[in-house]
C-alpha cells in the first residue's frame, strides 16, 4: 500500500526562522498535508491514474468521476491552522487574529507562511495570489476587514491548490 508521502519542509523554516517568531512558523508546511490521502492497492486502484491512463493499451476502458466540490479547503484550512481554529480541544470557531484589529499576523503574513508552497513562494506571485483572492493586509487599501472575510478566501485558495489546481493537472 502506497500514500502519498509527506509533503512537510525543514528548509522553509530555517530560511523564515530568522524573520519570524518559532510559534508563526508551527504550522507552516504542515498545511497542505492532506488528510484524505488516495490509496493506491489493488484491485481497487492498482497503479496512480495518470499511469493507467498513460499506459498505451487500447483495451483498457477507463471510468472517470466526475462532480463538483464547494467549499472543499475549508477542512484542510482548519486542520492545517489549527493553531488559530482550535483552542484546547473545542470545537473550531473563528479566529479572531483573522481580523483587522489583531496584532497578530496580517492575513499576508497567514498566506505566505502556511499556504503558499516554498518553491513558488516569490513577492510577485505572493501579491497577485493576495489580489486575485482578496487576501487582506496592513499594506492594502482597506483598513479593515472581518475575521470571515479573510477565512473565506483562504478556504477559496486552499480548496484551489489542494483540490481543483492537481485535478486540471491530471486532466491535462
Amino acid at each position: 500500500m502506497h500514500l502519498l508521502p509527506d509533503m512537510q519542509s525543514t528548509t522553509r523554516k530555517q530560511r523564515l526562522g530568522h524573520s519570524y517568531s518559532p510559534d508563526a512558523l508551527e504550522t507552516a508546511a504542515l498545511y497542505f498535508n492532506i488528510t484524505f490521502r488516495p490509496v493506491i492497492v489493488e484491485p481497487f486502484l492498482p497503479r496512480w491514474p495518470h499511469q493507467i491512463l498513460e499506459s498505451n493499451k487500447d483495451e483498457l476502458r477507463h471510468r472517470i468521476l466526475l462532480g463538483v466540490n464547494k467549499d472543499e479547503g475549508t477542512y484542510e484550512m482548519i486542520y492545517g491552522l489549527r493553531k488559530y481554529f482550535l483552542d484546547k480541544g473545542s470545537a473550531p470557531k473563528l479566529p479572531e487574529a483573522f481580523s483587522s484589529n489583531s496584532t497578530g499576523p496580517s492575513p499576508l503574513d497567514i498566506l505566505a507562511l502556511n499556504i503558499i508552497d516554498e518553491d513558488v513562494l516569490f513577492p510577485i506571485l505572493l501579491h497577485a495570489t493576495a489580489f486575485e483572492y482578496n487576501i487582506p493586509s496592513r499594506l492594502s487599501p482597506e483598513r479593515e476587514w472581518t475575521a470571515l472575510e479573510v477565512q473565506q478566501a483562504l478556504a477559496e485558495i486552499t480548496g484551489d491548490y489542494n483540490i481543483i489546481c492537481p485535478v486540471i493537472k491530471f486532466a491535462d
